[in-house]
């Protein structure tokens, strides 16, 4: 322990460190201080001692630094390498997520588009078979009859004609929908009525079922919405519907 009063012999022994420069002086880490209470003269082999001493001193503060300074180096990029992996492993499941999706949504839609080309072969069959009758009808009343076939396959073409350009649209760019305001009541009124035919031919029944009790006496229902999306819907599920269908609002 270092003496505040100046005892009649001491000692004191710079610890040097290094820069790592030749050019830049060395730095002063601290003193060796040696005191002693006698009057006494420094030999040379003690001075010698006390250098080495110090050097040895000095050598293992520098290497503490050195270390110091090289685990907070370590500790930094072991940090930012976890961090990156962390990011490499969120975009990996991403990228594995979207990759999974795309693969079901082309799925998807080459199921969609086997099923679109089966039926379109359909309508032109009953467009033709049509037109042939129409050939050999004997009377107005058949002419007509076969003139409404007609009509009505020419109307699933349209349809599954427009359904693939809306496809083809959906893949190059979002569709883009146009709300407006709409009478529900008569939009499914007019749907039950066009298709009521067809489901009897078909041996099933169409059953609207559209409550109106709390709406008020006179008052139409108004549905704000893209009518020709809420057209399709609709026909889509009437026209695969192969059970009774309750619609209700």
């Amino acid at each position: 322990m270092l003496s505040i009063d100046t005892p009649p012999a001491s000692l004191f022994m710079p610890l040097m460190g290094s820069t790592g420069c030749n050019s830049t002086p060395h730095l002063v880490l601290g003193f060796l201080v040696l005191q002693q209470y006698e009057i006494r003269q420094w030999q040379e082999d003690e001075l010698e001692l006390v250098n080495w001493v110090a050097i040895q001193i000095s050598t293992a503060m520098i290497q503490d630094r050195a270390l110091r300074r090289v685990q907070s180096l370590v500790d930094e990029r072991t940090a930012q390498l976890k961090l990156s992996l962390d990011v490499q492993r969120k975009l990996s499941s991403k990228m594995s997520q979207q990759l999974q999706e795309l693969q079901e949504s082309n799925k998807l839609k080459d199921q969609f588009l086997a099923t679109v080309s089966d039926n379109l072969r359909t309508p032109l069959t009953g467009m033709k078979m049509a037109i042939n009758m129409l050939k050999i009808a004997d009377n107005k009343e058949q002419s007509q009859r076969y003139l409404d076939i007609l009509e009505d396959q020419c109307d699933k073409e349209i349809n599954l004609v427009n359904d693939l350009l809306t496809f083809q649209k959906l893949e190059s760019k979002p569709l883009q929908s146009h709300h407006e305001k709409l009478n529900l009541l008569e939009l499914i009124g007019e749907l039950a009525q066009s298709f009521e035919q067809k489901w009897q031919d078909l041996g099933l029944t169409l059953v609207v079922n559209y409550p109106r009790q709390a709406a008020k006496p006179g008052s139409p229902d108004l549905l704000y919405t893209d009518p020709d999306s809420l057209k399709r819907i609709l026909q889509e599920l009437l026209t695969c519907g192969s059970f009774p269908v309750k619609v209700v609002a």
